[in-house]
């Protein structure tokens, strides 16, 4: 009884707040080109879902979340008749893909709410430090077009503010592999080539032996040093083991970006980071 309270509060509030969520850029959520389909077409040719408009409600509850605390993140999507959107397709293996980054990039998470029904999704989670943080939920409703809604939360607590510095080496180490990237020119506008090349730690040679990552060989999340542009790209190779992994990507405009591979391997999940600089 107590979780179908809580639905029915969200949506009284989504129909009640519908004039300002059309108002709102933040909770305003587009629909986009499959990029597992179109990649070299990401975030440029922007079209509608087959239902209209996509519109996002998000609640954070407590209402002044604290970094470290426990953080209860709830949302729900709906059309332009104000009604949720109940039936989603699955996207990667997962209904909802929420990716959470920090203002200044430095603290990266990908986590995935889970389904309540009724068009609802929920996740607890927690925040390293305080202050402004960036969410951006990925998901497919039924019979529509993938959908990246955004929102900006913050947190109260101790804040912290690194510097965001474009790597002079694109050899980053795990502590099991060393993840290499190597990337065509890096353009704004134009499609460029992400390769990622992985060798084990200890003895130097390739890895042969990647695993599925969420249904594909790995996954590239590419945030603007401005938290403001997302992308999320797939391999061309999407059953692909090693020990590279390539992606193709378009960077809408000229700037410093955070690219963040992600990878699979002896059961264990591999985040890489790369800070990059667009002409």
């Amino acid at each position: 009884m107590k979780r179908f309270a809580v639905i029915a509060a969200l949506i009284t509030v989504v129909i009640a707040l519908s004039v300002y969520a059309r108002s709102a850029a933040p909770t305003t959520g587009k629909a986009v080109t499959d990029p597992m389909q179109a990649h070299e077409h990401e975030h440029e040719h922007e079209h509608q879902a087959a239902f209209g408009d996509v519109r996002a409600m998000w609640q954070i509850n407590p209402e002044q979340p604290q970094a470290k605390a426990t953080t209860r993140i709830q949302f729900m999507a709906h059309g332009s008749d104000g009604e949720p959107i109940k039936q989603y397709a699955p996207l990667h293996e997962k209904l909802l893909h929420l990716i959470v980054v920090s203002k200044d990039l430095s603290y990266f998470s990908h986590i995935h709410p889970e389904y309540n029904g009724e068009g609802l999704f929920t996740v607890d989670t927690k925040f390293p430090f305080g202050g402004e943080y960036r969410l951006f939920a990925e998901y497919q409703p039924e019979g529509g077009a993938t959908v990246v809604s955004r929102q900006t939360i913050r947190l109260s607590g101790e804040k912290r503010q690194a510097p965001l510095i474009v790597d002079k080496t694109l050899t980053k180490s795990t502590g099991h592999e060393l993840v290499t990237l190597t990337h065509g020119a890096l353009k704004a506008g134009d499609e460029t080539m992400l390769t990622f090349r992985l060798a084990d730690a200890a003895t130097k040679t390739p890895v042969r032996d990647l695993e599925p990552y969420l249904g594909a060989a790995g996954h590239v999340v590419i945030v603007s040093g401005d938290a403001e542009q997302y992308i999320h790209v797939h391999p061309d190779d999407a059953n692909g083991s090693g020990p590279e992994a390539v992606f193709h990507a378009v960077f809408p405009k000229a700037g410093i970006y955070k690219v963040w591979g992600q990878f699979a391997r002896e059961g264990r999940a591999i985040t890489v980071s790369y800070t990059l600089r667009v002409e």
